[in-house]
């Protein structure tokens, strides 16, 4: 389910479709993470899902401010000249979801946290999996063709 969700967040044209699947790999994380039934693997996948899921609130916004912008949701053709204040807040909104997606810095404390108490095969399929990934795609092919 997590690979689906990650080709489907990849292959979205549609800037609702793609924050649906970007949401349903936060909550899969979750599930894979607290699956361990442990009280620390369980406490890891929650801080994931705050951290994941407070950066897709910010996602969210940014997805407003382009369809504000722009007046549609289809990123084929989308293009917004950076010549409004929005246009800087909605890319900063969406570099912060990739660099928590992706966990990158300042959002990578979830990272460590699954790592060392998640389960084996969680913690060997993370790093490989398209869910880290993605929000390094978003933000390089995807995003930044369509804002720059």
């Amino acid at each position: 389910m997590t690979l689906g969700c990650s080709m489907g967040a990849v292959y979205a044209n549609n800037l609702i479709i793609l924050v649906v699947f970007w949401g349903m790999l936060a909550a899969l994380l979750y599930l894979l993470v607290s699956s361990d039934g442990t009280v620390k693997a369980s406490a890891s996948a929650k801080k994931a899902l705050i951290i994941i899921g407070g950066t897709d609130a910010c996602l969210i916004f940014a997805i407003g401010l382009i369809w504000k912008m722009s007046g549609t949701f289809l990123m084929e053709g989308l293009h917004i000249s950076l010549n409004s204040p929005f246009a800087y807040i909605s890319y900063i909104c969406i570099v912060i979801a990739a660099f928590a997606k992706a966990g990158a810095m300042p959002f990578h404390s979830w990272l460590p946290d699954v790592a060392q108490n998640g389960p084996a095969p969680v913690t060997a399929y993370l790093p490989a999996s398209v869910d880290k990934l993605l929000g390094i795609y978003l933000l390089a092919k995807r995003l930044c063709r369509y804002l720059l």
